[in-house]
Formats: structure tokens, C-alpha cells, sequence
């Protein structure tokens, strides 16, 4: 199963490896106490999701029933994924939908960068990133908002709107002993839309209701009251920085948000985006559409967030380990690092197990 640090919000890159390298440090510790490792990659390699370990959550039994009936691969997202994310606040609706269509335009790139998921259920899939391949067919509802997320016009209510046609997973109600319980929408497949307008089993719908729903809503860039960019595999450790910091560079800084819209055609149709994501599922850095390349488009983005980290040093203070991070992301994108699932296919074709992919413990 996979475990998640859900980071303070934090001004530095310098300040969220700090946080890492103490979270990791426990983490370590405890496990050196049950005789336990952890791996740092995009998915587990071996197992099938009947074999992994189910985490007790009760809303989970319910999204089991539901993922094998909307799509392919939903239980192999829930039990068999692992991401790293960044979490970026906003200060207008307008920005915010800004900073949501970078995150779109940006996501094949972000895959690129970060792959680090070759194998799936024993053997090598033939892609850089299976975890972001199996979103593809999860569910389209809940998973695809549309094209109007590359739309230079649209709005904050185009989310919302989205979100209340989106079907609900569930409604929590409270039982005769006072208990909270989620329970499946007394109509079949009610859409959040439906349940403002009618309710469920008597009760009205509540904010709470609403923020409930929204997380169950899983499209590459979630917007809450935050932004979520969500497209990148989990990584070993000392490349977890470098999401936030690349974050940082292009959606903190004006001039390098500007500059990167512009890099990736913002506004210039969205016939082939859906393609460039798949590239880079597949060929990671070396996918391309058409004239769209993700290797000098990935270099690019990079420089621009270097440019952005130095302009925002007055503002949030000097941040090197938003530097250092980015850095040896720019070693791979260049190729002077191999990509880190070229490095684990090699480790795992060489000793098809998990201990291949043991990191070095902080204990």
C-alpha cells in the first residue's frame, strides 16, 4: 500500500525538503523496527490490485464497486499507483483558471519528466509511465473534465458545472447511533447536480457535501481551494522537490506563467493535446506530436522556472533547494542523467524483484 504526507503549506522548496527529510526520517525508523523497506516509484511493479494491501478507509469500499463499472483500470489506480503532487494556492478566480490551463498545457511535459512507472504485473509495459496511462480508462466522468480546460475564456463556474454533472459516489448521512456513514445515493448514479436540486433521503445538500464531492473528482489539475497538479509519478526522494519548485517557477511568476502560455500555444486549438499526453505515457521525454517535441519543450519549460525562482527570491527569500531540484531535472531532460524509468526498468530486468528498487534507509 502507499503512504502519504500531506505537507504544511510552505513558502520554500527549501522548507518542503526539510519537511520531506524529517517525515522521511521517521518513516525509516519505523520501518527498520518491523523489518520493512519502501520503494519510490510510480507504480508497484508485481502486484495485481486483488494482491495489495486494501488501506481501511470506508468510502473506498464503495469506489471499489464502482470503478470496474465505469472503465478498465480503476482498481489498478487505487490499489497499485503512487504520485507526488503540489498544491498551489491563488489570489483571483482569474488567476486561479490561468494557472489551471498551465497545468493542462503542461501535464504531458510533467509526465515526461517525472515517468518512473515502466512495469506493471511483472513485466515491462512498453511505456515510461503506466500510473498515468491508467488514468486514461478509470473513469471518463470523474477523470476528463473536456476540452474546455485548454480554453483561454473559461471560467471558475465551467468547473463547477462540470463538478455538478459529475455522478456521486456517495452521500454521508448519519446512522440511528449518531455515526457518520457513507451510504450509495438513494437514486442510482445521482450527479451532485441533481442532489443540490432534489436532496438524498431527505436531506439537502450542504458546502460540506460539495468539498466531499470535489475530491472525488480526479482530473490531472484539481481545483479546490487550491490548485492540484496531479500528473506526476512518485519518485525517490531526492527528486521529490523538484514538482514544487518547477511549480513555483512558472505558476508564482507572472513573466514565466506568461512565457510558458505562450510556449505551449495557449489558445491554439486542443486537437492534439489529448495525443501529446499519450506520447509522453508512452515515449516519455522522446514523445512527440507533430511539431510538438517533449524533450526541447521540457528544457524550455525548465529554464523558465529557473528565471522564475530568481525573480520570486525578493518575495518568498532564497530558495536553493528549488534550484538543485530543478537542476537535476534539467540533467535528465538533457540527457545527462538516463530517465528514472529507464533506471528502473534496468534495475528490474536485471533482478525482477522489488529489492532492486529498495532506497537507502535515513536511520
Amino acid at each position: 500500500g502507499q503512504f502519504e504526507l500531506s505537507g504544511a503549506p510552505l513558502l520554500l522548496v527549501e522548507d518542503m525538503a526539510a519537511e520531506r527529510d524529517e517525515h522521511l526520517l521517521e518513516l525509516d525508523e519505523a520501518a527498520c523496527a518491523l523489518g520493512l523497506r519502501f520503494v519510490y516509484c510510480g507504480m508497484n511493479p508485481f502486484d495485481r490490485p486483488e494482491d495489495a494491501p486494501r488501506m481501511p478507509k470506508k468510502r473506498y469500499d464503495h469506489m471499489r464497486a464502482w470503478m470496474p463499472t465505469v472503465g478498465t483500470l480503476g482498481l489498478d489506480m487505487m490499489h497499485l499507483t503512487c504520485t507526488v503532487q503540489v498544491n498551489l494556492d491563488f489570489s483571483s478566480g482569474e488567476e486561479a483558471m490561468e494557472m489551471f490551463r498551465l497545468g493542462y498545457l503542461m501535464t504531458p511535459a510533467v509526465i515526461a519528466l517525472f515517468a518512473n512507472s515502466p512495469w506493471r504485473y511483472g513485466a515491462p509495459t512498453g511505456m515510461a509511465s503506466t500510473r498515468a496511462w491508467i488514468w486514461t480508462d478509470v473513469d471518463d466522468a470523474r477523470c476528463k473534465p473536456g476540452d474546455w480546460v485548454f480554453d483561454p475564456s473559461a471560467t471558475v463556474r465551467d468547473y463547477v458545472r462540470w463538478a455538478f454533472n459529475v455522478p456521486m459516489y456517495f452521500v454521508q448521512h448519519v446512522d440511528a447511533a449518531g455515526a457518520k456513514v457513507y451510504l450509495p445515493t438513494e437514486q442510482p448514479r445521482m450527479t451532485f447536480g441533481a442532489f443540490f436540486e432534489r436532496g438524498d433521503r431527505g436531506r439537502a445538500a450542504t458546502l460540506a457535501d460539495f468539498e466531499l464531492h470535489m475530491s472525488t473528482l480526479f482530473p490531472d489539475v484539481r481545483l479546490k481551494r487550491y490548485i492540484e497538479l496531479r500528473g506526476a509519478d512518485c519518485v525517490p526522494p531526492p527528486l521529490l522537490p523538484a514538482l514544487p519548485a518547477l511549480a513555483k517557477g512558472l505558476l508564482y511568476d507572472v513573466p514565466s506563467r506568461k512565457a510558458a502560455l505562450a510556449l505551449l500555444r495557449d489558445g491554439d486549438g486542443i486537437e492534439r493535446r489529448a495525443e501529446l499526453r499519450q506520447a509522453a505515457c508512452v515515449d516519455g521525454l522522446d514523445g512527440r506530436v507533430g511539431e510538438l517535441a517533449l524533450r526541447p519543450l521540457s528544457i524550455a519549460l525548465l529554464d523558465l522556472a529557473l528565471a522564475g525562482i530568481e525573480r520570486l527570491d525578493s518575495e518568498f527569500g532564497v530558495d536553493p533547494a528549488a534550484r538543485s531540484s530543478l537542476h537535476a531535472l534539467e540533467a535528465i531532460a538533457r540527457g545527462d542523467v538516463a530517465p528514472l524509468w529507464q533506471q528502473v526498468d534496468a534495475k528490474l530486468r536485471a533482478q525482477p524483484s522489488l529489492r532492486a528498487l529498495i532506497e537507502p534507509l535515513s536511520c
